[in-house]
């Protein structure tokens, strides 16, 4: 079974953030390969699986945090057999003030230290 709750936030000069958790109970796919204007976020608080981004497939476990870019393709797996618990969080770059928003990284994961970008 899979979970998803979403808070979505509107400040005052119209920037959006939203939040949810992505959690299943069993291993397989928890979001079909889609794409979003937003920016997104995922902290892996259970279980294990891959992150798919565009050509690139990253293997996450627990404690992995992966950044995802506004317009690339990507899907998320949960290989673990009781499945995932993911946090999520959406944004656009607008939140950050010029010139930070254009030194933004590029697409990947972080695993406890080390850096793997696509």
């Amino acid at each position: 079974m899979n979970a998803r709750e979403e808070l979505l936030f509107t400040q005052p000069t119209a920037k959006q953030i939203a939040f949810f958790a992505n959690n299943s109970t069993r291993s397989g796919t928890m979001a079909d390969a889609h794409w979003h204007g937003a920016w997104e976020i995922l902290f892996i608080r259970r279980g294990w699986g891959n992150q798919r981004i565009n050509t690139s497939t990253f293997d996450f476990h627990m404690g992995d945090v992966i950044v995802i870019r506004s317009g690339d393709i990507h899907a998320t797996d949960a290989l673990s057999p009781q499945g995932c618990d993911i946090d999520v969080l959406h944004f656009t770059k607008a939140i950050f003030p010029s010139p930070v928003s254009d030194e933004l990284p590029a697409s990947g994961i972080i695993h406890s230290g080390t850096i793997e970008s696509e």
